[in-house]
């Protein structure tokens, strides 16, 4: 089985960004899922969905994108063709094509707060379809990038309001979500702003996620992203700065894993896009512990 591959970001050093840490492979075989095995290299999972009894209608995550006519992204949950890994018996299929502004989006519903300075990173399975785009983002949120007051537009989805944030909400024309001119990093397709119309956030601006881009093999592989992976990429919020001081101690990051406040997933636009995913979770090495603790609050 080949790991799936980072996609670099050769700008980092130049934004001030600390080191990307080293993508090691992932084990064969569904052994990697049982921490009571001999496997070295086992993992050790906090799940966030199995997508396991769920209703079909009802998918765990909201779905948004721009105003292009026509696109849509679909949600299912079902049995995969060539069946789901690891003994599972349904999956979440992400359809999404047609969008040609900024692209299109899912959000994981209720995700709330979430202590995860005891695990390395996320983890998921993933199966592209044969003509699949393979590329996504990547984004996760902490006190310093969302304020639970913020509206997602599209649609008139509330997103959750997490139990503190410490950024400050400024209002965009269309929430963040679907204006013209949208702005992307052409080397990787991560989003770095809302729209070319907008004006930079003040330091202490909330949406500055923290992202990592990753490219899907073929077949069920299990991806694992350390957090260290995830990465603010605009300025002048990026943090620490004289308003947003609160910083985590995960290696590579300044991301606070101790409040993780949601959990988004971004496709790129003018690329059609089938994935199948399951087992959604936070994941560790079999005995692996943290150096330290977290710079954050720990969640109630």
């Amino acid at each position: 089985m080949v790991a799936p591959a980072f996609v670099p970001l050769a700008f980092a050093g130049a934004l001030g960004c600390t080191a990307y840490a080293t993508y090691k492979p992932v084990p064969t075989g569904c052994t990697v899922m049982d921490a009571s095995t001999s496997v070295a290299a086992a993992y050790e999972f906090q799940t966030i969905d199995t997508f396991e009894g769920e209703s079909s209608s009802s998918p765990p995550f909201y779905a948004s994108g721009d105003n292009t006519p026509g696109a849509a992204v679909t949600l299912i949950l079902g049995t995969p063709p060539d069946g789901a890994p690891c003994g599972s018996a349904t999956a979440l299929e992400i359809q999404s094509s047609g969008f040609n502004d900024w692209g299109s989006l899912i959000g994981y519903n209720n995700f709330g707060s979430h202590d995860e300075s005891a695990y390395e990173g996320v983890s998921f399975w993933s199966h592209p379809a044969t003509n699949s785009n393979k590329a996504l983002t990547l984004q996760l949120d902490d006190p310093n990038t969302y304020n639970g007051n913020m509206v997602v537009s599209d649609g008139g989805i509330v997103l959750p309001t997490p139990p503190t944030a410490d950024c400050t909400k400024y209002p965009t024309p269309d929430g963040g979500s679907s204006s013209t001119g949208f702005t992307t990093d052409p080397a990787t397709g991560m989003v770095l702003s809302s729209g070319s119309s907008t004006a930079p956030l003040p330091p202490n601006g909330c949406g500055n996620d923290y992202q990592a881009v990753i490219l899907l093999e073929n077949g069920w592989q299990l991806v694992t992203i350390p957090f260290g992976t995830y990465q603010q990429l605009a300025t002048p919020n990026r943090v620490p700065n004289d308003e947003l001081k609160a910083t985590g101690n995960a290696p590579g990051t300044r991301l606070i894993t101790s409040r993780l406040l949601l959990f988004t997933i971004r496709f790129p636009k003018e690329l059609g896009t089938d994935i199948w995913i399951d087992n959604l979770a936070f994941y560790r090495h079999k005995g692996w512990t943290p150096a330290g603790g977290d710079g954050g609050t720990d969640a109630p």
